[in-house]
This record gives C-alpha cells, structure tokens and sequence, in this order.
C-alpha cells in the first residue's frame, strides 16, 4: 500500500524564472532543512555503475537507490528511490512547473511512498503529509522572495 501526496504551491514569478532555482534539488532540500547526504557509485558486472545515496533521519542511517532523474526541462523532473533499509521502501517524488495564467507560476509536487511496514504509515502521514508540506512550501517561497528581489 502506498501514500500519495500532492501541494500544489503558487508562486509569484513566470515558469521561466522560477525553473532554475527550484530544478536545483539539493538547494531546495536544504531550504526545505532536509539532512545532507552522500553518494557512492558501485560498479556493475556488465559495466557502468549504480548511485547509492546515504544519510542519517529520524535516527536512522538510511541508504537508497537512486537512478537518474527524468526531466523535461523547464517544466518537470522525477525520480524513484528504492531504500534498502528503514521505514520506507520506495519514495517517488515529482515536481511540475506550470504557468498560472497570471504571469505567476503553480509548483505541483507529488510524493508517493511505500511504508516498508505497515505500522509506519501514521508517521508517514505526519511526517510527509504535514511536516514535509510545510517546510517546502517554505523552501518555496523562500524561492519566490530572492526572485523577487
């Protein structure tokens, strides 16, 4: 069983100028006060490697899975992380920028997470659907101000 979540933040500055900043993800974590984290590329058999990310959460040293994201530039990215350990299995998250038709911007962020366990889902709820919400959205506006001036 999964849990989505979907904001929908407006945002006063046209697609065009907003993109950049928010396309910056690990300045919008930061802005959102999500922890660092660290990656290490693990060589394939067949060639190639595979991106592994780790950091320290809620008390937990956690490692995922990380592909690349997929983008449409100027207007869309998204990526799937599978965990190895902790809480959550798999988290997709992405975000889609769109004009609002009165010169400003509409930031949709969606998040879809699977609970590892199923006793964890009420923690996923606070911790996504009503911490996580409110701390991008202040990332977000943090954003719409330095647009801004």
């Amino acid at each position: 069983m999964s849990v989505r979540f979907v904001w929908k933040i407006p945002i006063d500055a046209p697609p065009d100028r907003v993109w950049r900043y928010i396309a910056d993800t690990n300045r919008v974590n930061q802005y959102a006060g999500l922890p660092e984290f660290t990656f290490r590329y693990i060589p394939e058999p067949d060639g190639g490697s595979r991106q592994v990310g780790e950091t320290r959460y809620m008390g937990w040293r956690l490692e995922w899975d990380e592909p690349p994201f997929e983008w449409i530039e100027g207007r869309h990215f998204e990526v799937v992380r599978a965990y190895h350990n902790g809480p959550i299995k798999t988290f997709h998250t992405s975000v889609t920028l769109k004009a609002d038709g009165r010169g400003g911007s509409m930031v949709e962020q969606t998040m879809i997470v699977e609970p590892r366990w199923f006793f964890v889902t009420p923690v996923i709820l606070w911790e996504v659907g009503v911490s996580s919400k409110r701390r991008f959205t202040a990332a977000y506006r943090k954003i719409e101000k330095f647009i801004q001036g």
